[in-house]
C-alpha cells in the first residue's frame, strides 16, 4: 500500500483475473468477548469485467496471441458508447506456454460470451490454450503441474476450429483429422472447469472436420466435413454439414444422430 492508501497486488502467472471476485482481508485487533482479539475484516467483493475494446488474434507463425486495442469508449449525453478506432494497436503479444518453442501453432480464437476468457486451438498438438481477457496472460488450467498448462485433448486429436455456447456451458472443438468433436467445460463454477469432458463421434467425415458454428438459440451445432481438400485429398464429390443436438435447454450432454 502506498502513501495515498492505494493497494497494489501483482497478478500471479497463470492466474485468472477477469470475471473473478476479489476481496481484501485486513487483520485487526478488535473487542471480542471482553478483550481485544485478532479478527479478520473482509471487504466487499469486487468483480473485474473486461473492456470490449480489446480483441484477440492468434499468430500461428510464432505461437503467440496478440491482445489488440480496437475500440474506444466515448460518452453521448449520459450514455457510454463503444466505438472502433481506425488504427488498432497491439497492446501485448503473449507466447503460448506448455511446450517447447514452436510446438503449438495457434489456430482459432474464441471469446466467451461474458468476455472474460479467450480459447485458442493449438493445431499442432492435442490441446486448447486459455487466455485472460484483462491481463492478456495465459491461464494455467492445472496448477498441480509445473509451468503453465493448456487444456489437454485426447492424444490423437488435431484441433481446428471452435465455438462457445452463449450459455457459458461448453466450448466445442472440431478435429481436422477425424470425425470427432471435443466438448470442453467452460463454466467457472463447474467441478470440471477447463477440462475436455466428452468426445462426440460424427460422420461421415473421411477427411476430418473443419468449420463449426451454433445456431442463434444454441440448440444445434453445425460442423463441416469436406469431401476433398485444397491440397489434393479426395474422398467424395461433396462434403457434409453434420448437425449435433446440444441439449442445452434440457441441460443434458450433447448428442449426434446420423441422418439415414
Amino acid at each position: 500500500m502506498d502513501s495515498a492508501g492505494d493497494l497494489f497486488v501483482p497478478v500471479p502467472p497463470g492466474a485468472q483475473l477477469a470475471g473473478t471476485y476479489i476481496t481484501v482481508t485486513r487483520p485487526m485487533n478488535l473487542p471480542l468477548d471482553g478483550s481485544f482479539k485478532r479478527q479478520l475484516i473482509v471487504s466487499n467483493q469486487v468483480q473485474l469485467i473486461p473492456s470490449p475494446q480489446y480483441v484477440f488474434a492468434a499468430n500461428g507463425g510464432d505461437d503467440t496471441v496478440s491482445m489488440i486495442n480496437a475500440g474506444a469508449l466515448t460518452t453521448v449525453g449520459l450514455l457510454p458508447i463503444q466505438t472502433t478506432i481506425p488504427n488498432p494497436v497491439e497492446v501485448v503479444r503473449v507466447g503460448i506456454q506448455g511446450g517447447p518453442p514452436g510446438f503449438a501453432c495457434s489456430g482459432t480464437t474464441v471469446t466467451t460470451a461474458d468476455g472474460t476468457r479467450v480459447y485458442v486451438t493449438l493445431t499442432n498438438v492435442p490441446g486448447v490454450a486459455v487466455f485472460d481477457a484483462i491481463t492478456g496472460q495465459q491461464i494455467d488450467v492445472d496448477p498441480t503441474k509445473p509451468g503453465i498448462q493448456y487444456i489437454p485433448l485426447p492424444s490423437n486429436a488435431r484441433p481446428f476450429a471452435a465455438v462457445a455456447e452463449k450459455s457459458g456451458r461448453y466450448l466445442y472443438v472440431s478435429d481436422s483429422n477425424s470425425g470427432a468433436v471435443y466438448v470442453i467445460d467452460i463454466d467457472p463454477f463447474s467441478n470440471t472447469y477447463n477440462r475436455c469432458i466428452q468426445t462426440i463421434a460424427v460422420g461421415p467425415a473421411p477427411l476430418g472436420l473443419r468449420g463449426i458454428a451454433l445456431n442463434s438459440d444454441g440448440t444445434e451445432l453445425f460442423v463441416t466435413a469436406p469431401g476433398q481438400t485444397l491440397f489434393g485429398q479426395y474422398a467424395a464429390p461433396n462434403g457434409e454439414i453434420l448437425v449435433i443436438d446440444t441439449n442445452v435447454v434440457a441441460s443434458k450432454p450433447p448428442s449426434f444422430s446420423p441422418v439415414r
